[in-house]
């Protein structure tokens, strides 16, 4: 087998496979501009191996489902394994495709286990990228469904649920030329010492827009449509109402739970988040950045 190595912000993510496997070259496609200049030696991240061991022997049943999720015609089951491991099965009802990874408990180690996948379409980058949020999570990083922009040198993340405006909200700021979209629906964000920080990772939605950039985190704006363009900072639980929803990575399991929470906790104590109730206009862009301009230049003043 061989190892390909890729990097997104402080996560590393080690493929080994055949050569030639075609899900290796499908993933080495969707991956192209993340490979890590060099291999590493003890990753704070994920190994992949493609190795199609089979479904496990003790079953998949029922008796040792830990959870079950439905998005549209895709359902995602846990099952709870022997020698602390788990296995997460993709069930496509529409595509007729079946792929399980068997998982260790914190996700770091998955193997690709069954796939069955028509030739049309290949589901697993969109599955790695699922899985990739479970080992983030695990690793006091996470990846969170928000708009990611660039203003002034600094990152903004803009939370929302599907549907809101987030996409439509960003491209407003760059074609106004004010700021640049790192990524249109997924951001990475962690904390280093007293700083965040956020990355543009691959995995993008259909937003189409992602950049291989790492920048400081200025705050999250969780966005929603109203009737006119007004900002609030949020306190605490309001914080947690609005960002825990765009937040995925913490939804498997009471260990991921507590791991996110800990997340949640560390981010709103330190890092601002307000709520913009807007419409999709450029009124809306402006009253956000007079806001944004505000806390800049008071930490400019702070630190002069």
């Amino acid at each position: 087998m061989v190892l390909h190595h890729y990097q997104f912000g402080p996560l590393n993510l080690a493929i080994r496979a055949k050569p030639r496997d075609p899900n290796l070259l499908g993933l080495q496609a969707a991956l192209r501009g993340y490979g890590a200049q060099e291999p590493f030696a003890e990753p704070p991240g994920m190994t992949l191996t493609l190795s199609y061991c089979g479904i496990p022997a003790e079953g998949l049943t029922h008796h040792n489902l830990i959870s079950q999720r439905m998005y549209g015609s895709l359902v995602v089951g846990t099952y709870r394994l022997q020698e602390a491991s788990v296995a997460v099965v993709y069930t496509d009802l529409l595509e007729k495709s079946y792929v399980l990874f068997v998982c260790s408990e914190d996700f770091t180690k998955v193997q690709l286990a069954h796939a069955e996948i028509p030739a049309r379409h290949s589901p697993l980058f969109d599955y790695l990228g699922d899985l990739m949020t479970v080992a983030a999570n695990s690793l006091g990083a996470n990846i969170i469904h928000s708009a990611l922009i660039e203003y002034r040198g600094q990152a903004v993340i803009l939370p929302a649920p599907s549907g809101t405006g987030k996409t439509t909200h960003a491209m407003l700021w760059q074609d106004a030329g004010l700021a640049e979209i790192i990524n249109g629906d997924r951001a990475l964000c962690w904390q280093e010492g007293a700083q965040w920080y956020a990355h543009g990772i691959p995995w993008h939605g259909t937003s189409g827009t992602y950049i291989n950039k790492t920048l400081p985190l200025l705050c999250a704006v969780v966005l929603e449509q109203a009737a006119h363009n007004e900002i609030t900072r949020l306190d605490t639980m309001a914080g947690i109402a609005h960002m825990l929803p765009n937040i995925r990575g913490g939804t498997w399991s009471p260990r991921t739970q507590e791991k996110l929470w800990g997340f949640l906790d560390r981010i709103l104590s330190t890092c601002p988040v307000y709520l913009l109730r807007c419409r999709p206009d450029l009124d809306a862009v402006h009253t956000l950045k007079r806001e944004l301009d505000y806390l800049l230049d008071g930490r400019a003043k702070a630190d002069s």
